[in-house]
Parts: structure tokens; C-alpha cells; sequence
């Protein structure tokens, strides 16, 4: 032989690349029965400038947003993957997880509440058992008043007046404050159409504790004058006639003002 070195070399180089082979046959043996048969693998394509330029920026890219990850995230663990977030829910899957359903509570609709006329059989009255206003015995009835106030008067009458004074005054307060009780239902049950026949009975009853105020205040400027106290009984006596100018009780306190010179009596040409 002319070059036996050069026949010891080819052969070394061939046993060299059936080997290869061999190992390379092995790997796809091993790759295909882990994960299935191996997809094609697309030829490299040759790198020019541009294609560096592409992969460079590509690259560039992604260690940016890996940077930014990792600041906003921390730190994270060697070994341990980043947290990611949970995709975000919205409608009814937030809270439902089974069909719809009615609501445990329900309220039913409100309505207006209103008076309705009593209807009282004309034949048969329903028999009352709570007291009566001109019943002696009823402290808030206007008898009750009515007799307290004649006792007191006959004291005044008598020249009594400081036993008159201690009875009077609280009597005085009392009828205003009925008074004023009356007046506020009657204006209230005047605005229900139903009621406008209690509303009526509210305003009798109103006008006789009135009629007893005035009374009661007219005995008190009494008990004034007396004392020689002219100031306050002139509040007396102003209040009763501005109450009731053309009654029997309105007209006696305007001759009282008269009479201790707060005003003077009109001389008429006859």
C-alpha cells in the first residue's frame, strides 16, 4: 500500500462517525418514548445583520421585563417559581357556585294607612265605660273645672282673695294648657276628610275651656287689684277681652280697665 496512514485515518473516522450515529439513534430512541414523536425541527436560518440586530433587541427586551418583574415582586427564592396573579372574576361567578335562587326575606309592599268613618248603630249605642266631660268626678272634664272655679269666686266675692290666689293661679294654668290641647287636636283632625266630625267635637270642647280661662283670668285680675299688683292685672283683662270682645265675660273686663284708669269709657253725643 502507497499511504497507509492515510487508510488507518479514514478508517478511524469512519468507526468514529457510525459511533456518532449510533448515539444519535439512541437519543431519538429515548427523547420519543419520554414525550411522544418529536415534531420536525425547523432549519436553522442562516444569521445576517438583521437577524443579530432582531435577536439582540429581542433580548434586550425580555431582561427588561424581567427586571421589572422582579422589582415589583421581590425577590423571589432559588427553587421557587414567581407567583402569578389570579385571573380576575366578574358577574355572577364571583359569588355564585350554583344556580340562582329566590331571597330568604321578602317584605310586602306597604300601604297607606288611613281613618275609616265609624259606622254607630242609632238603635243600639255602644255603651262607654271610660268617663264622661261633664262628669264631676273627671278631672279633666270641664264640669270638674267649672266647680273648682265657682268655689273660688265666692272667696272673691267674700273678700277672700289671698285663699282665692293660691287656688286660682294653678286653676288658670290648667284650663290654658287644656285649652291649647284642644285647639292642636281640632287643627289635626281637620285635615283627615274622614274625621272631620271628631274634628268638630274637638273645637266645641276647645271653645268651652276657653270660655273657662277667661273666666278664671278675669278673678284673677281681681285678686290683682286688690293687691294693688295694677300691671299684672291688666294682662288679665287684656287677654280676656282680645279672647271674647263681645261676650258677657269680654265686656266686665273692659269696664275693669276702665275702672283703675287704664282706659277711659267713650262719652257719646246724645
Amino acid at each position: 500500500m502507497l499511504f497507509p496512514n492515510r487508510s488507518r485515518s479514514l478508517s478511524v473516522a469512519g468507526s468514529v462517525a457510525i459511533l456518532a450515529s449510533v448515539v444519535g439513534m439512541l437519543a431519538v430512541v429515548s427523547a420519543s418514548a419520554q414525550v411522544g414523536p418529536q415534531q420536525p425541527q425547523p432549519k436553522p436560518v442562516p444569521e445576517n445583520g438583521v437577524t443579530k440586530m432582531l435577536t439582540k433587541l429581542m433580548k434586550n427586551k425580555q431582561s427588561a421585563s424581567e427586571d421589572e418583574e422582579e422589582e415589583v415582586q421581590g425577590p423571589q427564592p432559588k427553587g421557587q417559581k414567581p407567583a402569578t396573579a389570579a385571573p380576575a372574576l366578574s358577574g355572577p361567578s364571583m359569588m355564585q357556585t350554583g344556580p340562582m335562587h329566590e331571597p330568604l326575606l321578602t317584605q310586602p309592599p306597604l300601604t297607606n294607612a288611613k281613618i275609616e268613618t265609624p259606622q254607630v248603630d242609632s238603635e243600639n249605642p255602644p255603651v262607654l265605660s271610660h268617663p264622661k266631660l261633664d262628669d264631676p268626678t273627671n278631672p279633666l272634664g270641664f264640669a270638674d273645672a267649672e266647680n273648682k272655679l265657682k268655689r273660688l269666686i265666692q272667696l272673691n266675692d267674700a273678700k277672700r282673695f289671698a285663699e282665692a290666689k293660691t287656688g286660682l293661679a294653678p286653676l288658670r294654668q290648667w284650663l290654658i294648657d287644656l285649652t291649647e290641647a284642644h285647639i292642636g287636636l281640632y287643627k289635626t283632625l281637620n285635615q283627615i276628610p274622614s274625621a272631620k266630625g271628631q274634628a268638630e267635637l274637638e273645637k266645641e270642647l276647645a271653645l268651652q275651656f276657653a270660655q273657662l280661662r277667661d273666666r278664671t283670668m278675669m278673678e284673677m285680675a281681681r285678686v290683682y287689684i286688690a293687691d294693688k299688683d295694677y300691671g299684672k292685672a291688666v294682662k288679665e283683662l287684656a287677654e280676656v277681652v282680645k279672647s271674647q270682645p263681645k261676650s258677657r265675660v269680654g265686656l266686665r273686663s273692659y269696664e275693669m280697665l276702665q275702672q283703675i284708669g287704664f282706659t277711659e269709657r267713650l262719652q257719646l253725643a246724645q
